[in-house]
């Protein structure tokens, strides 16, 4: 061998141990973290939080990531089929039956890990035009007792209420249907009208800010659809039930497709969920665990990346590569430099 080949092997051994020391960790971790099931919920920020998650587990620590379709109504099941680490990024606690879910729970099927974003909240809202039209009807309460200002387009002299998607897994069609019949509102004048898709739903909306028409429903934040139609968030004007009797029959109402005949109509506000990350307790035996635990994304940001999304028209993958792009200062405060080191080479 000449002098300039053994020149040439020494440089590619040291290049390879150079590669070694900077990703060889990927190999273990690899080892350590397997198969991993990220469970992505059917609307838009859940899918961002799942592709987040995703390409963190699978550049970052080296898990092999299987994506699975699944929604708030069937994360439980999910997490009692499965027999190794699955995360479902987004979880709204309160579209599943509480006591189901802490026997899951104390079972040791379930854990919720973590707090993708706590500032998150449902409410019943308004259209801006009619929050600037009418300032003095700021309440829930009130506002039961104008069906007259917001025409049904279905049923004739009526008012609507738009609830949530029919029969896609979302725990606040039954959550909202429960709440109308809890405040009467059918007697009171008024028609659930419950869209027929997630797409329909946001449609009604924005055809009411750019109209500048009156609409009242439900949402939740942080969402693009909340924060650029300017909706108003109306408080309640009542005290909030206890959660024994939200359990019993507002997430009852759910098996029984009504309110239970045990529950008195009671108006009430909405109990604030308590969103988490869903996780099987194997998620503790991967090197991936402390970052699930510890990632969290301000209103705001999650917001503008569902903005983001919508306005480009792009995938939730892409969009979860421009948060890992642009909001570094954020996320590689959640994981080792070596992970944060991977997942950037990855980008």
């Amino acid at each position: 061998m000449s002098r300039e080949d053994m020149q040439m092997k020494k440089l590619a051994l040291i290049a390879a141990s150079i590669a070694t020391a900077a990703f060889g960790f990927s190999a273990t971790a690899q080892a350590e973290c397997g198969e991993v099931t990220v469970g992505e919920a059917n609307w838009s920020t859940a899918q961002i939080l799942a592709q987040i998650d995703g390409f963190v587990l699978e550049n970052g620590y080296g898990c092999s990531v299987t994506y699975t379709p699944t929604s708030t109504t069937q994360t439980i099941a999910l997490a009692q089929g499965s027999t190794g680490p699955l995360v479902v990024s987004e979880f709204w606690n309160l579209g599943v039956d509480q006591d189901v879910l802490n026997a899951s729970i104390a079972d040791g099927e379930i854990e919720l890990t973590g707090k993708p974003f706590p500032e998150a909240g449902e409410f019943w809202y308004v259209s801006a035009a009619f929050a600037e039209a009418y300032p003095e009807i700021d309440t829930v309460a009130e506002l039961i007792e104008r069906p007259d200002l917001f025409p049904s387009p279905t049923v004739e002299g009526t008012g609507a209420f738009y609830g949530c998607p029919i029969g896609i897994g979302w725990g606040c069609e039954h959550n909202n249907a429960a709440l109308f019949d809890l405040w009467d509102m059918a007697e009171k004048g008024w028609t659930l009208e419950n869209p027929g898709s997630f797409e329909g739903m946001n449609s009604i909306i924005v055809d009411a800010n750019v109209s500048n028409g009156n609409w009242v429903g439900y949402y939740w934040t942080p969402t693009a659809v909340a924060i650029e139609n300017e909706l108003v968030a109306l408080d309640w004007g009542v005290d909030t039930v206890t959660p024994e009797f939200w359990n019993e029959c507002v997430t009852g109402y759910r098996e029984a497709g009504a309110l239970p005949s045990t529950c008195e109509v009671t108006p009430t506000s909405w109990t604030p969920s308590d969103i988490a990350t869903a996780t099987t307790p194997a998620l503790r035996d991967t090197g991936a665990y402390d970052f699930i635990l510890q990632r969290e994304l301000p209103m705001a940001v999650l917001g503008a990346l569902d903005s983001w999304m919508g306005s480009n028209q792009e995938s939730a993958a892409e969009t979860a590569k421009v948060f890992l792009r642009d909001y570094q200062d954020l996320w590689t405060q959640w994981v080792d430099a070596d992970v944060a080191d991977a997942v950037l080479a990855a980008l």
